[in-house]
């Protein structure tokens, strides 16, 4: 495994997260965006144990491991609409730029074939809260509520499909 340096710490709902990068620039990159787009930068005392995700960029582990046989894939709907290949725990992603490995529900690897401009953490860890609140027994809904005279109205379906209009 390659070496991790740099570490981030931050909490979503009641679920807590360490990140680790190997990569100067990609902590940097994913510091700025989880700064402006999460408010609680520490780990609650909450007796939740943190869920770590080990942030590798390295073409060469990246490409050890895609190396498994298309033969064993399935693929699997996920997150904005994105399809991925599934084999047992390792995730693969369709756009051959990282894969993301799940070691025990509670450490993840994200491995990257080199720096990406998306902002692929933080679907990730979204991904990850919602499945975690799900096991909760929470429900998750795409959608856009109003009142009218005192009623309420939930209009919900996919991204684009009009429901602010």
């Amino acid at each position: 495994m390659e070496e991790i340096m740099y570490s981030l710490v931050f909490s979503v709902s009641k679920w807590n997260f360490i990140v680790n990068f190997n990569d100067y620039q990609d902590y940097l990159f994913y510091k700025k965006q989880i700064e402006t787009s999460i408010n609680d930068m520490s780990l609650k005392d909450n007796g939740v144990e943190p869920i770590v995700i080990n942030y590798i960029n390295s073409k060469e582990f990246f490409e050890m491991f895609d190396s498994i046989s298309a033969k064993e894939r399935k693929k699997v709907q996920s997150f904005e609409n994105e399809y991925y290949d599934q084999v047992d725990d390792l995730f693969i992603s369709s756009k051959d730029r990282y894969l993301i490995r799940n070691n025990n529900n509670k450490s993840f690897d994200l491995l990257c074939s080199c720096h990406l401009e998306r902002h692929e953490l933080i679907y990730l860890v979204r991904e990850l809260v919602v499945r975690l609140e799900e096991n909760n027994k929470s429900l998750f809904m795409h959608g856009n509520g109003l009142t009218i005279d005192g009623k309420g109205i939930i209009l919900t379906g996919n991204s684009g499909s009009g429901k602010t209009t």
